[in-house]
């Protein structure tokens, strides 16, 4: 397998299989757009059209883009090796293990009773914006948004049912929310990406980071204020009366919640969830212990697009190991990185960069783990601070999930939330204004500071 890790010299050839994906995937999306289809088999054909086009992508890769001699077999082990990259593992078993908490939950009534309690306690009024600091901290907590959003999102949409909030509006807080805490948190794989193939410190970056995103987090949490106060509909208030079954039925949640704020691992934190959640429905004869052995294989098999998910992740991780392998990143990272004159032209690249990787592969981590060593490079010629560089990294791919309708998380959400993934693109304010928050900062405050070798002008 070791002859599968050296890479050749790329070019435009090499980089091509992510062209025909997205142009396959915006032109067919569009097709459905334009054709009077039910919305079922629409929305059917929707989830189906990015598999097909990373589909049609990875044949191209493997019978065109090879530069040295290769029988298929090899081909192919290439592309396994990047669809069981360990990254992508822990997303596959993220996936299954939330869908089997959430299933056993929904089974026991601890999901309902969550419902309950959160309709009780937290102010109805401006349930959007408290959602919205309460993703946030547990995302923070638990260092992953997939896990955040897995853990949240059933129980924020059954809270916007009962108060009439549009679903998609509350899976974008959701959304929003758990990328802001993934962001900040240090035990994050994006944090720990971003300073390892940098060589920065935490601290460093975190410091960073906290100005890009405490703008945005605010302007996002008045944007939320505001329009809990302008629409009525979200005032409505359903009268709960809990019982001690209820405070019984949201155990597993608690637990999550300690064992998130404790620091121990997200599956681990998801596991003891299901399994709490199981002993509590047991107990209760809602299901044996036959049926509760079951509930991993349904929670996970009847979410069908959960499946989807995992199968496009495959074929999008897959397909990167191809384009990497035969230097089609390398070959773009090469090219842009030639283009900067001055720190300032660097760190905007550098946000560039990231960006167009993460829109090729969808998965932020690997993203900024790709950019990392020209980013490295950058900031060394241009003196430009350790710190910021893992910022850039993280913010530009952070930021990024949010505008790609194929991004894990945002399926991740739109199957959770039962709401197709554009309707919730539509209320995603966070995401625009990180990003926003970045590029300023970076023209209008670290311009004068980072042009130390050549003149910004």
């Amino acid at each position: 397998m070791n002859q599968n890790t050296v890479e050749s010299q790329g070019s435009f050839l090499q980089f091509s299989p992510f062209l025909i994906f997205l142009v396959l995937y915006i032109s067919l999306s569009f097709a459905v757009s334009q054709t009077d289809y039910s919305i079922d088999f629409a929305q059917t054909i929707r989830y189906g059209l990015p598999i097909f086009s990373a589909f049609i992508a990875t044949v191209f890769g493997l019978f065109f883009t090879f530069t040295e001699k290769r029988n298929l077999h090899d081909k192919i082990e290439i592309f396994l090796d990047g669809a069981a990259n360990p990254t992508i593992l822990y997303m596959y078993f993220i996936f299954i293990f939330s869908t089997a908490l959430s299933h056993i939950l929904e089974r026991s009534g601890g999901l309902e009773s969550a419902i309950s309690v959160g309709l009780t306690y937290m102010p109805t009024s401006y349930m959007l914006p408290g959602m919205f600091m309460f993703t946030s901290i547990f995302s923070f907590a638990t260092g992953t948004s997939l896990g955040s959003i897995a853990a949240l999102m059933p129980i924020a949409h059954g809270i916007a049912q009962s108060l009439h909030i549009n679903p998609a509006l509350m899976a974008a807080v959701v959304v929003s929310g758990s990328m802001f805490g993934d962001n900040l948190s240090v035990i994050s794989d994006t944090t720990i990406a971003a300073t390892r193939s940098t060589g920065s410190k935490m601290t460093d970056k975190f410091k960073e980071n906290i100005y890009l995103a405490t703008p945005a987090f605010l302007v996002t949490l008045a944007l939320l204020f505001y329009f809990s106060e302008t629409s009525p509909d979200i005032a409505f208030l359903q009268t709960t009366t809990l019982t001690k079954t209820d405070f019984i039925n949201v155990l597993p949640y608690g637990l999550v919640l300690l064992l998130a704020f404790a620091g121990v691992e997200v599956l681990a934190v998801l596991g003891a969830g299901a399994l709490l959640g199981a002993t509590i429905g047991i107990v209760q004869t809602k299901f044996s212990f036959l049926e509760a052995t079951s509930f991993i294989f349904e929670g996970f098999y009847g979410q069908k697009s959960m499946v989807r998910i995992v199968i496009l992740l495959m074929f999008i991780s897959g397909l990167s190991k191809i384009i990497e392998h035969n230097g089609g990143f390398s070959y773009l990272l090469d090219k842009m990185s030639k283009k900067a004159q001055n720190g300032c032209q660097a760190q905007l690249l550098i946000a560039f960069l990231t960006i167009i990787i993460n829109i090729t592969i969808a998965i932020n981590t690997l993203s900024i783990l790709l950019t990392g060593p020209i980013a490295k490079k950058l900031a060394d010629k241009f003196n430009i601070p350790g710190g910021r560089v893992a910022c850039l990294l993280d913010v530009a791919a952070t930021s990024t999930q949010g505008f790609l309708p194929y991004a894990p998380m945002m399926i991740l959400a739109s199957t959770l939330s039962h709401t197709p993934v554009f309707s919730i693109m539509k209320y995603l304010t966070y995401q625009p204004l990180l990003f926003i928050s970045m590029i300023a900062s970076t023209l209008f405050f670290q311009c004068p500071k980072a042009c130390y070798k050549m003149p910004c002008k």
